[in-house]
């Protein structure tokens, strides 16, 4: 019945004069795996599409702040280790409860305080601009083409231009905010975080308010 469906508003669109080509998911996926411009072209693609939730889950994070530390005389190295935080969130958090408000904004704002953002409990799909300095950053995004990483960067253009990372002491991010920006799907307690860290947020794309 769908393929039914989809060849009649495919005959009603046609009859109104506009040209179209159509092109199977499978085709486009083989396309993608062999042609190079055509990834790079998705993957600068601004989405400003339906929230997939998927999309705010990430997994553990681990962020090693030094690699090699030789403790001086007298000076004593501890290890601490959080087995699971999974009990304590379910006692003393919140959690949404049954179907969300569906918000369809696309709108240019500015917010750069956790006051900014008026929406208590939900999942906003936003641009956000990290800082450009910040010991741990907050919000982070998958790099690569094939084998995604996840990265806490602090520019999302030298990320993918760097996905498998570097030191650079004299290093300089030579990007304008836009480029250095992403879309995020995020919570809202995550972003007011990544707010109160010097993250801004330039466009609001959707909401889903619980």
């Amino acid at each position: 019945k769908q393929r039914e469906k989809d060849a009649r508003r495919l005959e009603y669109i046609r009859s109104q004069g506009v040209k179209v080509q159509v092109f199977w998911e499978c085709e486009i996926r083989v396309c993608w795996t062999k042609i190079v411009k055509m990834r790079s072209s998705f993957k600068k693609y601004l989405d400003d599409g339906p929230i997939d939730l998927r999309a705010c889950f990430f997994g553990g994070r681990t962020g090693p702040l030094s690699l090699f530390y030789k403790p001086a005389e007298g000076e004593k190295i501890s290890y601490y280790d959080v087995t699971s935080l999974y009990p304590f969130i379910n006692v003393s958090t919140k959690y949404p409860v049954g179907h969300p408000k569906v918000h369809i904004l696309n709108q240019d704002v500015r917010w750069s305080r956790s006051e900014d953002n008026n929406f208590e409990l939900a999942i906003l799909k936003v641009f956000v601009i990290p800082p450009r300095s910040i010991d741990i950053p907050v919000l982070p995004m998958k790099v690569g083409e094939d084998d995604e990483r996840l990265l806490f960067p602090l520019c999302s253009l030298c990320a993918t231009e760097n996905p498998e990372g570097g030191v650079n002491e004299n290093y300089s991010c030579p990007h304008s905010d836009q480029q250095r920006g992403w879309v995020s799907t995020c919570t809202s307690l995550e972003l007011n975080a990544a707010l109160e860290e010097g993250y801004v947020v330039t466009k609001v794309f959707r909401v889903l308010e619980l």
